[in-house]
């Protein structure tokens, strides 16, 4: 007869508690995973014990449940020899899995069989549920500071892992791009941080190495003709207005061979940041797992769960630096600055960040753009977890959406 493995993890967290709520705690099992009621009220009291510091015991566990379990909490350690958390634990999570997907399967069908349905909604709340699901059960590795500093002495004879930005003046200050960075890029409406965004992309894009831009003001054809004239240098208005030459024609289609496969545009009309780890994941499975980098226009555009636009922002920030450290890729994400910033001369401060204080503490970074007169952009990195603040000048020419010779001012 097989053994039930929801009653054998029970048994097994009574025989050797410690082990097994170590096992527990790494892959994220919570009562709710558990099928069967009576194991979900049963590890629902043991990490109650645990928490209240109560030694781990067959006879108090009995006590704490509803009578109907009573008999049942000390029957589960006589179906097992010996205590194996690890084993039942992950087909406890295969299980629940599977139970998952089939309830996901029957509200689907449900939601395809009737016609007044929001299908939209439908896809993107399955997408999510498939994303936690997936993610159930994934062992978070933990190591000594003596074992993390091991792996960094060994690495020393290999280059950095950070990725240059279009700019080496940039490159000097802020090293290039970490890898699990959360980048901030911040400035009044107008100034050129769409500009920066989609350069910075273009530039640290190659075959090798894709990059995602995600847009929520503005069209793929829009952006598609920002990149096109910034490759070319033709102005972008006579591509809007159709007033090129041939050869312009020619210079355009060369163009559009260079970037038609590094840079993905994510123009979107879904905001929510939940939708960005499938849709990354997504990308990095089709580009065969050469998702480099992610930009995003811009952060005050998304949306949360929250009753205010601090908490929805506070959650957004939040979720982007944790996004980036799972993905291990540098997320750079464009933000709005209040209009206070445009009432005093100067660099704006991280004070001028809007909506929430929680995007300046989640940031590795924070590049704050202005003009101090026109075909000019000053980019001051106010925050800079990994090294020095610093001060940048270069051209900005909106006729062609570029940044160009960008120097470091001491």
């Amino acid at each position: 007869m097989s053994l039930n493995p929801e009653r054998a993890l029970i048994a097994s967290i009574l025989l050797a508690p410690s082990d097994s709520f170590q096992t527990l705690d790494r892959l994220g099992i919570q009562p709710a995973d558990l099928i069967q009621l009576e194991t979900r009220e049963m590890l629902q009291e043991l990490i109650k014990m645990r928490d209240e510091g109560q030694a781990i015991d067959q006879a108090v566990l009995s006590s704490r449940l509803p009578l109907k379990y009573q008999a049942a909490a000390w029957e589960v350690t006589s179906e097992i020899a010996a205590p194996a958390a690890e084993h039942w634990a992950a087909l406890v999570v295969k299980v629940g899995k599977r139970s998952r997907l089939i309830e996901l399967a029957d509200t689907l069908r449900q939601t395809a069989g009737n016609p007044e349905s929001d299908v939209e909604q439908a896809i993107d709340s399955a997408l999510l549920t498939l994303s936690k699901t997936q993610d159930k059960g994934l062992i978070s590795k933990s190591e000594t500071l003596r074992e993390a500093a091991s792996r960094v002495i060994d690495d020393l004879d290999n280059a950095p892992r950070f990725i240059p930005t279009p700019w080496p003046a940039l490159n000097e200050v802020i090293g290039g791009l970490r890898p699990g960075a959360f980048y901030v890029i911040a400035a009044r409406p107008g100034v050129g941080k769409t500009l920066l965004g989609l350069q910075l992309a273009q530039g640290i894009a190659s075959p090798e190495r894709q990059a995602a831009f995600f847009s929520f003001e503005m069209t793929g054809s829009e952006l598609a003709t920002r990149a096109l004239s910034s490759k070319t240098g033709i102005n972008i208005g006579a591509i809007d207005r159709r007033t090129i030459s041939e050869t312009d024609k020619q210079n355009l289609a060369l163009a559009y061979r260079d970037l038609s496969q590094s840079v993905h545009l994510i123009a979107t009309p879904s905001r929510e940041v939940t939708q960005l780890r499938p849709a990354l994941r997504a990308i990095n499975s089709n580009s065969g797992g050469k998702l480099g980098a992610v930009v995003i226009d811009y952060l005050g555009l998304m949306e949360a769960k929250g009753s205010t636009i601090y908490e929805k922002v506070t959650a957004i920030s939040g979720q982007l630096k944790s996004l980036a450290m799972e993905l291990d890729i540098p997320i750079i994400a464009l933000a709005q600055l209040n209009r206070k910033a445009e009432e005093r001369p100067g660099a704006p401060s991280l004070a001028d960040l809007r909506d929430s204080g929680a995007i300046e503490q989640d940031a590795d970074a924070v590049l704050m753009l202005h003009s101090d007169e026109p075909g000019s952009l000053v980019i001051t990195i106010q925050k800079n977890r990994q090294g020095p603040q610093g001060y940048l000048i270069g051209k900005l020419d909106k006729q062609t959406m570029t940044l160009k010779d960008l120097v470091k001012v001491s």
